[in-house]
C-alpha cells in the first residue's frame, strides 16, 4: 500500500475543518492507498486565535447554537456528511454550566447552557481541541496524523511533483499537497507607526506612563498599562469591546444589573480611565437578540444570485466585463432588501412583486448608515450626550429582537446575506476603483451595522460612560498628534462649533489584521514563499487589497501566473480574492467555511486517487513487459 502525504501548515479552525473533512471523505472513497496528515503549527490543536488559557470575560461573537465544526443536511459540495456536536451540544455534554455571566464545569447549580448564550473564547478553544481528540481517536485505518508543534519557515517545489515543506525545527517533510491555513498574522507596522513607537519609548524618561501599543497581540501586552494612565483606544468596533473588557472586568471591575434593566459599574481603582474615538465616533450596534433559531438566515428577494448574474450580463453587454460597481450596481438592491425586511417585521407584508421601498424606508436606512449626517454640534459634551443616546436607543432596539425590531431586522439583512454578496465581489468581482471603495468605505459602515458584539457589551459601555471612567473622543473625525512637550497624546476636534481636545498616556490601536499584505509581512513563512516565487499578491488591476492570489479552486497561483493544482490558501491567507474568511462554521446554513473545506479534501483525495492509479497502471506494465 502505497503512502501519501498532506501538509497543513497552521492548525487553527481553518486546518481542523480541512482535517474533518479529509478524515470524512477518506472513509467515504475506503481507498487503496494510506495517508499521512502532518500538521504545522506550534499552538495547541485546532484553538489558532482562541486559545484556551485567554481570560473568561474575552467574548465569543456567535451564539453557541449556531457555532460547528462538523457537516449537517444543508452542507452541499464537500465530501460526505459526518454530524458531529455543535458547540452548544458539546458545552451541555460536557457539564459546563452558566453561573450568572460566568461558565464553568459543575454537576449541580446554575443553567444549563442555551443557544443564544455568548460563550468565553477559551471555552470555544477547548471545544475546538476537544473536537481534535475526538477526530484523532477515529482516524480510518491507514490515516496517521503528526501534529508539528512548530512553525514552517518554507516550501519548495521538487523535481518529482512534490514539495518539501521546511519547520523551524529543522525538519523537512516531503508532501504531495500543500495546505496554507495560517489565519490571522501581523503586517509590518508602517512608517508613520514606528516613528510614532520611536517617540512615545523616547518620551517615556518624561511620561513614565507612555505608551504605544499598535496591536493587542498577544493580549497580555494590556497588563503593561498603569492603573492610573489614561487611554486612548483608537477605533470602536469588536477588537476595542475586548481591551475595555481587559481593562475593567479584567482588573477586577464588576458590572451590576439594576431593576431598570440597566447596568451600574463598581470600580475597583485598578482600571485606567478610557478615551474611545473613531472616523466616525460612534459605537458597533449592538447584536439583537436572536430569533431566528441556530440556522435561520433571511432568505433574500432581490439580492439573489439570479439577479447578481443577471447584472453582470448587463455590464458585459454595456462595457465587455464582468466587472461590477458596488455603489452603481449593488448597494441600491441591498438597500431596497433592508427596506423591505423592514417592512416585513413592522407589517407581516410579504409580498415582494413590484416592491419600491417608501421614502420613509429609505431614510430610516439612510439614517442607520449616517446617524450624525448633517447634524452639528457645539461642544464635545453635545457630542458625547448624542453617542450616548444613540447607543441607548440602538440597545433598545436589539432588546427588541432581530425579527420582532424593524431596525434589526433591516440590519441583520447585511449579515445573512454575506453568501449573496461573496458570490459578487469575490475573485475580483468588482472593479478595481469600486473594490478600493467597497473595502475602505462600505464595508466599515456595513460591519458597524450588522457585525457588533452582544448588546450587553454596549450596555458596558454606557455604564462606564455614567461612571465617569469612559468618555468618547471630541467629535468624529477626530486629529490624533503626540504633544512631545508634555509627553502625551492629543486628539484635537475638527467638527465642533467649540474646538476641545483630549489628552491620554496611552494609544491602544483596537484593530486586527484580517487581510495579509505580502509586501510586509512579520512572517517568516509567506515572506519566503513570496521571495521563492511560490506565491503572489492578489490583485486587481493596480489595487493590491490583500491576500495571496487563489483561483476559484482556491489553488495558489505563483510569481509566472500558473496555478499550482497540490497548493492551496483558504481562509485569511486568501482575504483578498475572497472577502470575510474570518466568520467561523454556522449550523444549518450550508457553511461557505465547511463548503472550501470539503471541496478541499475532496480535490485532494481525488488527486491522489489519480496518481495511485497511474503508479499501478505503470506497474502492471512494467510486470507484463517481465512476463
Amino acid at each position: 500500500m502505497r503512502n501519501y502525504r498532506v501538509a497543513i501548515v497552521g492548525f487553527g479552525p481553518r486546518g481542523l475543518s480541512l482535517l474533518e473533512r479529509l478524515a470524512a471523505a477518506y472513509r467515504g472513497l475506503a481507498p487503496g492507498f494510506a495517508l499521512a496528515v502532518d500538521l504545522v503549527d506550534p499552538g495547541a490543536p485546532g484553538q489558532g486565535a482562541h486559545p484556551a488559557g485567554q481570560p473568561d470575560h474575552l467574548l465569543a461573537n456567535t451564539v453557541a447554537g449556531q457555532v460547528t465544526m462538523f457537516t449537517d443536511d444543508s452542507v452541499r459540495g464537500a465530501g460526505p456528511i459526518e454530524p458531529g456536536p455543535s458547540l452548544l451540544e458539546w458545552a451541555n455534554a460536557a457539564g459546563y454550566r452558566r453561573f450568572g455571566n460566568t461558565f464553568k464545569q459543575a454537576r449541580a447549580g446554575g443553567a444549563a447552557i442555551e443557544e443564544n448564550d455568548y460563550l468565553p473564547r477559551s471555552l470555544l478553544g477547548r471545544y475546538f481541541s476537544d473536537v481534535f481528540d475526538r477526530l484523532v481517536e477515529g482516524l480510518p485505518p491507514n490515516v496517521v496524523v503528526t501534529h508539528h508543534r512548530c512553525l514552517a519557515k518554507d516550501v519548495h517545489r521538487l523535481a518529482n511533483g512534490h514539495y518539501e515543506v521546511v519547520l523551524d525545527s529543522g525538519i523537512r517533510l516531503d508532501a504531495n499537497h500543500v495546505v496554507i491555513v495560517t489565519g490571522h498574522g501581523d503586517n509590518d507596522l508602517s512608517e508613520a507607526d514606528r516613528h510614532l513607537l520611536d517617540r512615545a519609548q523616547a518620551l517615556q524618561s518624561v511620561n513614565p506612563r507612555l505608551r504605544f501599543i499598535p496591536r493587542v497581540k498577544p493580549f497580555s501586552v494590556l497588563q503593561s498599562i498603569p492603573g492610573d494612565a489614561i487611554v486612548g483606544i483608537q477605533g470602536i468596533g469588536l477588537t476595542a469591546y475586548d481591551i475595555i473588557a481587559d481593562l475593567t472586568i479584567g482588573r477586577g471591575g464588576e458590572f451590576h444589573a439594576q431593576s431598570d434593566g440597566r447596568l451600574r459599574y463598581r470600580a475597583s481603582g485598578q482600571e485606567p480611565r478610557l478615551v474611545v474615538f473613531s472616523r466616525q465616533g460612534i459605537p458597533f450596534c449592538a447584536r439583537a437578540t436572536n430569533e431566528k433559531g441556530v440556522g435561520g438566515l433571511y432568505k433574500p428577494r432581490f439580492f439573489t444570485r439570479s439577479w447578481i448574474d443577471g447584472i453582470r450580463r448587463d455590464r458585459y453587454r454595456e462595457t465587455g466585463s464582468e466587472q461590477l460597481d458596488f455603489e452603481r450596481d449593488l448597494w441600491p438592491v441591498l438597500v431596497k432588501e433592508m427596506c423591505f425586511a423592514y417592512r416585513l417585521s413592522e407589517t407581516g407584508e410579504t409580498e415582494a412583486l413590484d416592491y419600491e421601498p417608501l421614502p420613509r424606508h429609505r431614510a430610516i436606512i439612510e439614517r442607520l448608515l449616517f446617524p450624525f449626517k448633517g447634524k452639528t454640534f457645539d461642544t464635545s459634551e453635545a457630542f458625547a450626550a448624542a453617542v450616548k443616546q444613540h447607543v441607548e436607543d440602538d440597545v433598545a432596539h436589539a432588546r427588541g429582537g432581530n425579527v420582532s425590531d424593524p431596525v434589526k431586522a433591516a440590519t441583520d439583512v447585511l449579515r445573512d446575506v454575506r453568501d449573496y454578496l461573496r458570490y459578487a465581489v469575490d475573485y475580483g468581482g468588482l472593479t478595481e476603483q469600486s473594490h478600493r471603495a467597497f473595502l475602505n468605505e462600505a464595508v466599515p459602515n456595513m460591519y458597524r451595522l450588522s457585525a457588533g458584539a452582544p448588546k450587553e457589551r454596549n450596555m458596558e459601555l454606557l455604564a462606564l460612560f455614567e461612571a465617569g471612567l469612559l468618555s468618547f473622543g471630541p467629535g468624529p473625525n477626530a486629529q490624533l498628534d503626540l504633544d512631545e512637550t508634555r509627553a502625551c497624546f492629543v486628539l484635537h476636534s475638527t467638527r465642533l462649533t467649540e474646538p476641545a481636545s483630549r489628552t491620554f498616556d496611552v494609544l491602544v490601536r483596537a484593530r486586527t489584521d484580517c487581510a495579509v499584505e505580502l509586501g510586509g509581512q512579520t512572517s517568516p513563512f509567506l515572506r519566503n514563499l513570496l521571495d521563492g516565487g511560490m506565491i503572489r499578491p492578489f490583485k486587481n488591476g493596480a489595487f493590491l487589497p490583500g491576500g495571496l492570489d487563489v483561483d476559484s479552486s482556491q489553488n495558489v497561483v505563483d510569481a509566472h501566473g500558473q496555478v499550482q493544482k497540490r497548493v492551496w490558501a483558504l481562509g485569511i491567507p486568501a482575504e483578498g480574492p475572497n472577502f470575510c474568511t474570518y466568520v467561523l462554521p454556522r449550523v444549518q446554513v450550508n457553511s461557505r467555511f465547511l463548503q472550501f473545506s470539503g471541496r478541499c479534501a475532496v480535490s485532494i483525495l481525488a488527486d491522489i486517487q489519480a496518481q495511485d492509479a497511474a503508479l499501478d497502471r505503470e506497474t502492471r506494465y512494467a510486470e507484463d513487459l517481465r512476463v
